[in-house]
C-alpha cells in the first residue's frame, strides 16, 4: 500500500489542476463579473445554483490535492544536497495557494447558496468578494513554483528546464502579466506531476530523506 501511494501520491498536482480547471473553466462558466448589477447577479444564481455549488465543491477539493502535492514535491526538494529552506517555501506556497482555493471555494459557496436564501444586495456584496479572492491563490501557487524551480536550477533534482520554466512561471505570477503567468505555473505542477510519476526521483519519491527545515 505504501508503495503504491508512493507511486502515485505526485498526479495529485496534475488532479488538483484539472480538478481546479473543471471547476472554474467548465462547472462554473461565464460567471457575473463585479460590474454587473445586483439584479443580474441574483438571477443568474437563483438560475444556476446547483451548478455554482457544484463548482465551489470540486474547487475545495482541488485545494485539498494541491496539499498533497506540495508535500510530495517537498520531500523530493529536500534531498541532499539540498538543504531544505527551498523546499520549505516551496511547502508553505503550497499551503497558502491550497487556503486559497478553499478561500475562493468557500465565497462561491455562499454566492451560490444566495440566490435561494439570500437577496439581490447579498448577491452583488458576495460577487464583489468572490471576484477579488484570487490573491492567495496566485501568491501561494507563485511560491510554490519560484521556490522550487530556484531549488531544482540549484540542485538538478529535476531536469534543469523545469527548474528555469518555474521561475519564469512563479516571477511572472507577481507581474502585471500576472494571468498568464499563472497559467504557466499551473501547466508546470501538471508537468512536474506527470515527471515525477513517470520517473520517480530515487526509489521512493514521497520518501522524507532530509529533515533540514
Amino acid at each position: 500500500m505504501t508503495s503504491r501511494w508512493a507511486r502515485m501520491a505526485p498526479l495529485t498536482g496534475l488532479l488538483a489542476v484539472l480538478i481546479a480547471f473543471l471547476a472554474v473553466g467548465v462547472i462554473g462558466g461565464n460567471t457575473p463579473n463585479a460590474k454587473d448589477s445586483a439584479q443580474k447577479v441574483f438571477d443568474f444564481y437563483v438560475k444556476h445554483r446547483n451548478a455554482q455549488m457544484g463548482a465551489a465543491f470540486f474547487l475545495s477539493l482541488g485545494g485539498g490535492l494541491l496539499i498533497f502535492f506540495s508535500a510530495t514535491l517537498r520531500h523530493v526538494l529536500a534531498r541532499p544536497p539540498a538543504r531544505g529552506q527551498l523546499a520549505s517555501a516551496a511547502f508553505g506556497g503550497g499551503l497558502v495557494g491550497a487556503s486559497g482555493l478553499l478561500l475562493s471555494a468557500t465565497a462561491h459557496l455562499a454566492l451560490a447558496d444566495s440566490g435561494k436564501h439570500g437577496s439581490p444586495t447579498a448577491a452583488q456584496t458576495l460577487n464583489l468578494l468572490d471576484n477579488n479572492t484570487y490573491f492567495p491563490a496566485v501568491v501561494g501557487i507563485a511560491v510554490l513554483v519560484l521556490a522550487a524551480g530556484i531549488s531544482i536550477i540549484r540542485t538538478r533534482v529535476l531536469p534543469l528546464w523545469l527548474g528555469i520554466v518555474g521561475v519564469v512561471a512563479g516571477v511572472a505570477s507577481l507581474t502585471p502579466a500576472g494571468f498568464f503567468g499563472f497559467l504557466l505555473a499551473l501547466l508546470w505542477i501538471a508537468v512536474v506531476s506527470v515527471w515525477l510519476t513517470a520517473s520517480p526521483v530515487g526509489d521512493d519519491p514521497v520518501a522524507a530523506t532530509s529533515t533540514a527545515a
